[in-house]
């Protein structure tokens, strides 16, 4: 089926076809309606692992948290 079969089927059925828009624009607008607002990111205190612990990774304290990046890659700088 191409997409003129598809318009004129469209075409034929109007009444369901307008409905169905209506009913798809009414979802969205309660979802939106309901959605929750902005958020505001939660404080996170991270101690940095000690200057002889850096020193290993040539003084770069994200390098020494043991292997976890998830936490070094969480950590924005104020």
């Amino acid at each position: 089926m191409d997409l003129v079969a598809s318009g004129r089927t469209l075409r034929r059925r109007w009444i369901l076809t307008s409905f169905l828009f209506l009913l798809t624009l009414l979802a969205a607008l309660a979802a939106w309606v309901r959605s929750r607002g902005p958020t505001r990111p939660s404080p996170m205190t991270v101690l940095y692992p000690s200057q002889q612990a850096s020193k290993l990774n040539g003084n770069n304290p994200l390098m020494s948290f043991g292997g976890s990046l998830n936490v070094a890659g969480d950590i924005r700088p104020a």
